[in-house]
């Protein structure tokens, strides 16, 4: 039997955005192949068992693990998705909010709201990554040191209260 439905828009995202999440996972893969040397440890559902030389931790849970994840890492690493390259995501706020250094990709979106090398720092593609990753472990202090600022930052520009301000300007109420 032969059979043809009109799907909803929603229905048509759906693999759409499995194929993207699929070229995210590569995607992240081969930037953390790039640090195989280092066998960072990862958090994460159980899809990273296969991504090589990595020291995979499970699943992180929310609050109290998840802050002291960011803040007792030397160097926290945020790898965007492919289709994240026009937004700052949930995790750079996240880590910065708990003093953990972070070394994100560079976008405009990232550098309209934080200074790299001052609240954070970023990198362009794994080479860069891995050599960023080298020069902040071998200066623990300079990655100390941003980690304190992005706080200080968060605390400044980025808290929830700034939100809801920014909402509210914009909806004129």
């Amino acid at each position: 039997e032969l059979t043809a439905t009109f799907a909803s828009r929603e229905e048509i995202a759906i693999p759409a955005q499995l194929l993207a999440e699929m070229c995210a996972a590569h995607k992240r893969f081969d930037y953390l192949g790039a640090l195989s040397a280092y066998q960072p440890a990862v958090w994460g559902d159980e899809g990273w068992q296969t991504a090589g030389k990595i020291d995979y931790r499970g699943l992180a849970g929310h609050h109290q693990e998840i802050t002291l994840i960011y803040s007792n890492a030397l160097v926290n690493i945020d790898i965007g998705r492919i289709y994240q390259s026009e937004i700052v995501t949930m995790r750079v706020f996240d880590v910065l909010a708990c003093e953990g250094f972070l070394l994100t990709e560079s976008t405009p979106a990232i550098e309209e709201h934080f200074k790299p090398g001052y609240d954070l720092d970023t990198y362009e593609g794994p080479e860069e990554l891995r050599d960023k990753v080298r020069y902040y472990l071998d200066h623990p202090e300079k990655a100390r040191v941003i980690a304190r600022q992005g706080r200080r930052t968060i605390e400044a520009k980025h808290t929830f209260a700034h939100r809801f301000d920014t909402i509210l300007s914009h909806a004129k109420l």
